[in-house]
Formats: structure tokens, sequence, C-alpha cells
């Protein structure tokens, strides 16, 4: 049995097989939980349980919104790469434009930590607000509006993709 098999499959043969693929896997699984390791944070948002545990405040905030009758409508314009212009119109509950309200915004990139933008948005008049930003890379884009006016508030939450 100790001859030299010609061109046959031997059992040396499979078990070299056997290990070269365990080795490919392997290889392959360190590299893949390395790149999402380094790549995702693995949070969404911030203080996720304190903000689990307000989460029935969270709803009756909603639920006022709601009640409040504001509506607002956004129009993207990406343009020359990776700036972005945003408007922004606000009407109250009988369609009459928002003036003068305070808007907080922020651009969050859900998957990368760290390249998030607050937005500022300029009043233009009849309940419109426009603002341009440049954002650092491409891609999904999540825009967070806090529209208020006195005590009443609206909060108004947009996915965005960027070529």
């Amino acid at each position: 049995m100790n001859e030299q098999a010609n061109g046959k499959l031997t059992g040396r043969h499979v078990a070299i097989f056997i290990g070269g693929m365990f080795a490919v896997v392997l290889a392959m699984n360190i590299t893949f939980i390395t790149l999402a390791l380094n790549s995702f944070a693995g949070e969404d948002v911030e203080n996720p349980f304190a903000r689990g545990l307000a989460y029935n405040e969270i709803l009756e905030d909603r639920a006022a919104q709601q009640e409040l009758g504001w509506s607002a409508s956004i129009e993207t314009n990406a343009f020359a790469g990776q700036n972005l212009s945003i408007r922004l119109t606000l009407n109250d509950h009988v369609g009459q434009p928002i003036e003068d309200a305070s808007i907080e915004a922020l651009l969050r990139r859900p998957t990368n930590d760290g390249v998030d933008q607050v937005f500022v948005f300029v009043a233009v008049g009849d309940g419109v607000y426009e603002g341009r930003a440049t954002l650092p890379l491409p891609g999904v884009w999540d825009l967070r509006i806090d529209a208020s006016q006195g005590t009443d508030h609206l909060e108004i939450e947009e996915r965005l993709w960027l070529e």
C-alpha cells in the first residue's frame, strides 16, 4: 500500500481538500467578523435602554403632534456630488403657513458614527424653510427635524439617499 497512486484520489488528497476548505471558511469568517466589528457600533440611537423605558411618553408626544394637525413636506435635491439642498414647508391644521418656527435638524448616517451633521434651515417666507449641506459620504442618511412654535412642536423623520 506504499505505492504512489498515479492520478487516483487518495485519502491524503481528500484530507488536504477538506482541510483547505475549512481554512478558507475560517479565513472568510474572521475577515467578515473583523469588518463588521470595525464598521458598525451596533447602536442606532443613543441610550436605547432609557429610550425604551420612556416609550409611553414618546407615544403620548406623537399623539399630541397628530392632534395638533401640522403638516410638513420635504423636497430634497442633491447637486454636485454630495451637496444636498432641502426645502421644508410647514402648515398648520387649517393649511396656513407656519411662520417663525424654530427648527432643529440633524442628518445622521445610520451606519457610521462621527459623521452626523447639524442641518441649518433658514426661513424664506410663507412657511418655507431652506438649507444646504455638504455631506462627507454618499449613501443613506436619516434626516430628523424638530419644528416648534411656542409649546407646539412637530417631529419629522425621513430617510434620504444621496448618490
